[in-house]
């Protein structure tokens, strides 16, 4: 996660890091988006609708994830879609199943 973090990889640092802490697919961590994003003031997780089951399920992350996903959040555009992929390639792509695996 570092190491991608400090080659540009910034979006994947953050899919990494959330898959870990939250225990999600990686489509699911690709697949994250602003509108899913909670906070209490205090901690930050994400909400994701389950299509299998019909609950939904909570992907609590760590403090250095929070900080880690907040720094990639403050880089991107005001006017970003919240529910957009929150999550990009270096070139600005969306993570698809392929460029994930590639980068």
């Amino acid at each position: 996660m570092k190491e991608a973090w400090r080659r540009g990889f910034r979006g994947l640092a953050c899919i990494i890091a959330i898959a870990y802490d939250a225990q999600l697919a990686p489509v699911d961590a690709r697949s994250l988006t602003l509108a899913d994003s909670r906070t209490d003031g205090v901690k930050l997780w994400f909400e994701l609708a389950r299509a299998k089951s019909g609950r939904s399920a909570h992907g609590t992350v760590t403090r250095r994830t929070e900080a880690l996903v907040r720094a990639y959040a403050a880089t991107l555009p005001d006017d970003y879609l919240t529910t957009a992929p929150l999550f990009l390639t270096r070139r600005g792509a969306v993570y698809t199943k392929n460029s994930l695996g590639d980068d």
